[in-house]
């Protein structure tokens, strides 16, 4: 039977997975280590350093010297508890704290984004699930390898997209936290418990590409190397419906374990 007919019979869902899967992790495999600052040829970064951060700047000195008093008038108030040197060289502190996290702020970020970026790369890894056609083909073997193509295509589609989607929407609340950043900082003097939230937040989102990166490295190495129980059945005439759901099983731990990155990074480190 010529190649071309048995692929006309077996149908194109298990091509049209496979090509969705590939342009999805190759593109996720190009961007997984770049920086904000590189991201769209470094023109968001521009537009959020040189326009709107500063704004977000002046907001954030303005409110920290409220925050402060507000911060020393509640402390002079509680009659419960002596105004002691303690408290005044801690308010002082803070204050001194807060000022230079707002003056060096932006270079800081930049550093910690470089250093998740290279830790990415680290890891970075892709899996590319191979598919052989049936070597026999009849009624049946065209029917399941039908409705497994389809449930294969939309794991691809789904998958793909949810992993694209989550590496695309950390970036996004990268430049945001950026943006907040010399707010969130003004609050040290007044309410630390409102600047460590926003550092919680930030460091979520800067360390969850590498949770993602390691992920990926190690869903490639499980499919490289057999680490499934479908592995056993390989050489048999049931070696690509095998190595159908062995691709699904990757491609939705792979997604599940992506789309969990940052959750699982707070849980971890309590962030």
């Amino acid at each position: 039977m010529p190649e071309w007919f048995r692929e006309l019979l077996l149908g194109p869902l298990v091509h049209i997975g496979q090509l969705f899967w590939g342009g999805c992790m190759t593109l996720t495999n190009q961007i997984i280590g770049i920086t904000p600052m590189e991201i769209s040829s470094g023109v968001l970064w521009e537009f959020i350093s040189q326009q709107m951060y500063p704004f977000f700047l002046v907001l954030g000195s303005s409110l920290m010297g409220v925050l402060f008093l507000v911060g020393f008038i509640r402390q002079a108030a509680d009659l419960r508890h002596n105004l002691t040197i303690e408290i005044l060289i801690m308010q002082a502190l803070k204050l001194f704290l807060s000022e230079g996290l707002l003056l060096n702020g932006l270079p800081l970020m930049r550093e910690l984004f470089i250093f998740a970026g290279a830790l990415a790369w680290t890891g970075g890894g892709i899996f590319f699930p191979s598919i052989p056609t049936p070597e026999e083909i009849s009624i049946g073997t065209i029917l399941l390898y039908w409705v497994l193509g389809l449930f294969y295509c939309l794991a691809a589609i789904v998958g793909g997209f949810v992993i694209l989607f989550t590496v695309y929407k950390r970036y996004i609340n990268l430049f945001v936290l950026v943006i907040f950043c010399p707010v969130a900082i003004a609050w040290l003097p007044g309410d630390v418990h409102t600047t460590l939230a926003w550092v919680k937040s930030f460091l979520g989102s800067v360390f969850e590409i590498v949770v993602i990166a390691w992920v990926l490295a190690l869903v490639s190495l499980m499919l490289n190397n057999g680490a499934i129980v479908f592995s056993s059945l390989e050489g048999t005439p049931a070696e690509p419906f095998v190595a159908m759901l062995e691709g699904m099983l990757m491609m939705l731990i792979s997604s599940g374990c992506v789309k969990g990155a940052e959750s699982l990074l707070r849980r971890s480190f309590h962030l």
